[in-house]
């Protein structure tokens, strides 16, 4: 079905004129946002994800609006509720469009009297919405899997003041600090947090050190109002906090300063044009003084430090392009390389091709298998800045992005099969010949690593390519078995899919009635835990083969009494 572009087009119309018509506009702009922030808060105490959720994408979408200050009379509860339902929808209905527009056949639109259904194209759409909700609970409870300090922090918080340092709230200050620290590590940044780069008056470092002393002031709200039942959000005058940040950082007030105004959503950040969700405070008005709003649910759940780079890469590219992206991406391959080590395997990085034509291979993963000979990985690393929302993942699409990996795999593939490639590939490989036989096999298989695509927007390509949270954990699982490693990433897509359950929203739109398509998890997607290396179990298939007969060359032979975990591999 051909995509009537006309029609959607005024769907689009229709859609913004919807968001123009709530009638919470008409209403007091800083009470929407304070009142807002606490109805977040109140549903993240009492743990209503999905609503939760679906509140945090409507308040993103509205406090553009909510951040001008513009007086009125108070809001009332239920039409600000009722008025954060339609933005959610908005936010997901304007990221279809945006992939409409831009990636061709990701999404139908079918136009039926006043009634629009949209519905997924390309399943790798869906998927990648999976993947990166089912990383975010693995990695939670991976992170969290001693959840006794949790218990701790809130039995020492129950029943104390807020405002008095007592002595139990101190007690309650290391445990705050470490888990601060692991949030912090679980982050996509690879940046050192002690790093001197200058990322626009102030260093990277510098930046670290005011987040993270933010991040254990939310996490202590947080935990307060779990123990104490006392939701709300955190409502601080600037002057203040810049001050009790300078305290405990030990930095001037000057650059706390900056590196406040650099995370706070207000008006000048409204009037760039940057989105609302790259943004970790919100600016507010109390009785005509500037305080900042802090969520510390939505805080301590927002990869800060991700949407720092994004900010600065948005808003000082050059000092991004020429200041940071190099020590990212040289962190990100050295990452990738420490993973496959850690099982055993031999890697090594910015493997320089013959021919000048031809990229560097960014690592070379080389595991020697007894039954057959050797098994390479050839690795294109991308790591762009994890995305926030559909701009970013369109992103991928970009000539210098995750497409380009694509391109660059086929080329350096292409030249591994010639009689060159092949002699380079041998001189890469161990000098003496693999123990008990005459003869081996080195067989090839290619893959893209990167910082969160795992094949959106790339249906009809059958490469290999996985996000980096996923791969390690399939390495950690593998045990070093390189055939488990290869077996899980050519039927993780297949699983994922399995995995999620696609279900039919409707919201009401101006004159159309809105039917789409959502994802929602149907289960959390792990890996088993494998026994290989640590186990006999190498050795004892090598003497069974070797007992046998067997020779790492039956695997060409259909009935051969060779290793036949590698018989039918696809790619290999």
């Amino acid at each position: 079905m051909s995509l009537d572009r006309e029609a959607v087009k005024q769907f689009e119309i229709e859609l913004d004129r919807g968001l123009d018509a709530l009638t919470i506009f008409q209403y007091d702009a800083n009470a929407c946002l304070k009142l807002g922030a606490n109805i977040l808060e109140t549903a993240a105490l009492h743990r209503a994800d999905p609503f939760f959720r679906t509140l945090s994408d409507g308040f993103d979408i509205l406090a553009h609006r909510f951040v001008s200050g513009r007086p009125g009379p108070e809001p009332d509860v239920k039409e600000l509720t009722d008025a954060y339902f339609f933005a959610s929808s908005y936010y997901l209905l304007r990221e279809y469009l945006y992939y409409t527009y831009n990636a061709r056949d990701s999404l139908s639109w079918s136009f039926t009297d006043n009634t629009v259904t949209i519905r997924f194209l390309d399943p790798t759409i869906p998927r990648q919405f999976f993947i990166g909700f089912n990383n975010f609970v693995l990695d939670s409870i991976e992170a969290f899997r001693d959840d006794s300090s949790t218990a701790r922090i809130k039995e020492l918080l129950r029943g104390e003041p807020e405002g008095i340092l007592t002595d139990k709230i101190k007690a309650s200050l290391p445990l705050l600090e470490q888990e601060a620290d692991i949030k912090l590590s679980a982050y996509f940044s690879l940046l050192d947090p002690m790093s001197t780069i200058d990322v626009g008056g102030y260093t990277y470092s510098e930046f670290h050190r005011i987040f993270r002393a933010l991040l254990i002031k939310t996490l202590f709200h947080r935990y307060y109002a779990q123990a104490n039942d006392a939701p709300g959000a955190i409502f601080a005058e600037r002057g203040q906090l810049l001050r009790d940040l300078a305290a405990d950082t030990s930095l001037s007030e000057a650059v706390c300063d900056r590196v406040v105004a650099e995370i706070t959503y207000g008006p000048a950040s409204a009037a760039e044009g940057i989105e609302a969700l790259y943004f970790a405070l919100y600016e507010c008005q109390v009785a005509g003084r500037p305080h900042l709003i802090i969520c510390p649910h939505l805080f301590s759940m927002h990869e800060g430090l991700i949407s720092f780079l994004r900010l600065v890469a948005l808003r000082r590219p050059e000092i991004f392009l020429n200041r940071l992206s190099d020590p990212m991406a040289q962190a990100f391959v050295k990452r990738c390389k420490t993973v496959f080590e850690e099982q055993g395997f031999t890697a090594r990085t910015n493997v320089r091709l013959p021919l000048a034509h031809l990229p560097d291979i960014d690592l070379l993963v080389i595991s020697e298998e007894p039954m057959l000979g050797y098994v390479v990985f050839v690795c294109e690393i991308k790591g762009p800045i994890p995305p926030g929302w559909s701009k970013d993942h369109l992103r991928a699409l970009n000539k210098d992005n995750v497409s380009k990996a694509f391109h660059q795999v086929k080329a350096i593939s292409e030249f591994l099969g010639t009689t060159a490639g092949i002699q380079f590939l041998r001189l890469k490989l161990p000098a003496e010949n693999p123990k008990h036989f005459d003869g081996f096999i080195v067989a090839v298989f290619t893959l893209i690593i990167t910082s969160s695509n795992a094949g959106m927007f790339f249906s009809d390509n059958d490469q290999a390519i996985v996000d980096f949270r996923t791969l390690e954990r399939i390495l950690r699982r593998s045990d070093g078995d390189v055939h488990y490693v290869i077996h899980m990433l050519r039927n993780f897509a297949s699983e994922a899919a399995k995995a999620l359950n696609v279900t039919i929203v409707e919201r009401q739109v101006g004159k159309f009635l809105v039917r789409y398509e959502g994802v929602t998890i149907g289960s959390v997607l792990d890996f088993p835990q494998n026994k290989w290396r640590g186990t006999s179990l190498p050795a004892d298939m090598l003497k069974d083969m070797m007992e046998a007969g067997g020779h790492p060359f039956d695997v060409f032979e259909k009935e051969g009494g060779g290793d036949d975990r590698f018989d039918s591999e696809p790619g290999m």
